[in-house]
């Protein structure tokens, strides 16, 4: 039996199809993501084809259509059991290999879409874009590790909910985390540029054998986890059997996995895990992807992330539903200065949106006070999956729109607007967005400009006319280019020291507020100021064509 929130992502996809070709859902990890692929593929009336990256993600949803009656085929390096069934599930690495299978499929469905933007997903993307065929993709978040926008393989995100509303709405079971709190200095580590995570290379080894993350994984085990069922993440597979060997010295089951141990070793040992012989599973990045069982009641990690994906991921393995377990057991590793990605990053102000907000108060901006920023981050928190769809670092976004010394920016993620003066706007637009902006006139003025770059500078007058246009490359250039030209003419309207701000709203503000289908009760405390924003960013949403509410 479907739960509501599937017939809803059901219904949001089918939505989706009636005006786009492509289109994104996101739900976390033991959600039933799977299901709802199914039931979305037991109604095309078309030849579908299912990708995915690892051949027990393929098992799982070749076991899952079977369940509903659904004739499948499989094609993978080991597996090539497919004569014209209604569906295929094949792994990318195949099916790359041999494109002229995709001829006679009209529905792509892509598992773990997170993994879209790559070279192997987009051509197949580009293909069944090209024959007009939809195109569907399930994922446990929209953030990738490189920030790269899932927009730039999907239309639309259809569905998307957080792992706190499951949680909070008793889909999951709920999560309490304790610190395993290291002395190892993450600044010493490097990041990389493609992913934004620590690379597991010899310097975080050397960093990790320097400090005494194994006594203080195994005394965090031993004191809050000692007899639950338990996988371990580690940086390597030597970590990873330090650990077991420890544990195992504690009196506790233990085995290790990693890719080199062999498939039939490997489903032996994951067999053991479900049946109770071994209680503690060590791996090293091999279990956060295509691996349930809802009796696991702890997730132990033993290394570092800067990663959301990651973390959302691993976790998802302990908050399964079931008979056994009330809750789930977080052992959160971290340093000293709580610079890691925790448990509190996905249900609730984390610390690092903590440190950012103390910060961002610090620079003492006449423009917001303490209570406008709540808003701002609770607003910010509850559209977080949306603009990782875009690809955008809300809270770095956020931190330069409103914290520059002199402009009242309104704005948020990569659309921004400033009023310079009584006559004149100046907008900073993500490209993206120009295809769907609402004045026709302006839209047919500003595609003669032909701006090839990722970003739009606009400076239009009171009636929507263009009196000059910029391009950038980046959002970081556009505010800093277009706060620059600003300066050069701006009127003290645009000016975010100025008293007049810290004033109460106007009453034509707050019928302006209310026009737009605000909730004005809810802006009660803001000030005349705060209220300018928010009327210029609505206008800004009206010329573009974003939702604002």
């Amino acid at each position: 039996m479907l739960r509501s929130y599937q017939f809803q992502a059901i219904s949001a996809v089918e939505e989706c199809f009636a005006n786009n070709k492509s289109c994104l859902v996101q739900l976390p990890t033991g959600t039933g993501k799977t299901r709802i692929m199914v039931e979305i593929i037991k109604h095309q009336d078309k030849k579908c084809l299912v990708i995915v990256h690892r051949d027990e993600i393929l098992e799982q949803i070749k076991d899952t259509l079977i369940e509903q009656k659904i004739c499948v085929g499989i094609l993978s390096g080991t597996n090539q059991n497919y004569s014209d069934q209604k569906c295929c599930v094949a792994s990318v690495q195949y099916i790359n290999l041999h494109p002229e299978l995709l001829n006679q499929f009209n529905f792509l469905a892509i598992d773990e879409a997170h993994h879209a933007v790559a070279s192997t997903y987009q051509r197949l993307i580009k293909h069944f874009k090209e024959k007009g065929a939809n195109i569907v993709g399930f994922t446990a978040t929209t953030q990738r590790l490189d920030e790269i926008g899932l927009v730039n393989a999907f239309e639309e995100l259809a569905f998307s909910q957080p792992i706190k509303w499951f949680i909070d709405n008793g889909f999951l079971v709920p999560a309490e985390a304790f610190k395993i709190e290291c002395d190892i200095d993450t600044s010493k580590l490097q990041i990389s540029k493609q992913t934004n995570e620590f690379i597991l290379n010899d310097k975080l080894f050397a960093v990790l054998n320097a400090s005494n993350w194994l006594n203080k994984c195994t005394e965090t085990f031993l004191e809050h986890a000692k007899e639950l069922k338990t996988i371990a993440f580690c940086a390597s597979i030597e970590h990873s059997k330090q650990l077991v060997e420890k544990l195992k010295e504690n009196g506790i089951k233990a085995e290790h996995l990693d890719y080199n141990v062999k498939q039939t070793d490997r489903k032996s040992i994951l067999e053991k895990f479900k049946n109770g012989e071994i209680q503690v599973l060590s791996n090293v990045s091999i279990l956060t992807e295509g691996f349930d069982l809802p009796e696991i009641q702890c997730v132990l990690f033993c290394r570092p992330t800067n990663s959301q994906l990651f973390y959302i991921q691993a976790i998802g393995r302990a908050l399964r539903i079931h008979e056994s377990k009330k809750k789930a057991i977080i052992l959160d590793f971290t340093d000293k200065e709580h610079t890691l990605f925790q448990l509190a990053d996905l249900s609730g102000e984390s610390e690092m949106e903590q440190r950012l907000k103390n910060e961002l108060l610090r620079n003492q901006i006449p423009t917001f006070d303490n209570s406008f920023f709540n808003e701002i981050f609770l607003s910010l928190s509850q559209r977080r999956h949306i603009l990782h769809f875009l690809g955008k670092n809300i809270y770095k976004q956020m931190y330069e729109l409103l914290t520059h010394p002199t402009l009242a920016w309104a704005g948020l993620a990569d659309n921004a607007i400033l009023e310079v003066s009584e006559n004149s706007s100046i907008l900073i637009l993500n490209n993206k967005h120009l295809p769907n902006l609402k004045n026709s006139g302006l839209k047919t003025r500003l595609s003669l400009y032909n701006i090839p770059n990722l970003y739009t500078i606009l400076n239009i007058n009171t009636a929507n006319e263009i009196i000059k246009v910029l391009g950038c490359s980046s959002a970081d250039d556009s505010i800093e280019i277009a706060s620059e030209y600003a300066l050069s003419f701006a009127t003290k309207i645009a000016d975010a020291s100025k008293r007049w701000r810290n004033d109460p709203p106007t009453k034509l503000q707050l019928e302006r507020l209310s026009e737009f289908g605000l909730n004005v009760e809810k802006l009660a405390g803001a000030n005349k100021g705060q209220c300018s924003c928010i009327i210029s960013y609505v206008k800004m949403c009206k010329i573009i064509g974003l939702d604002y509410v």
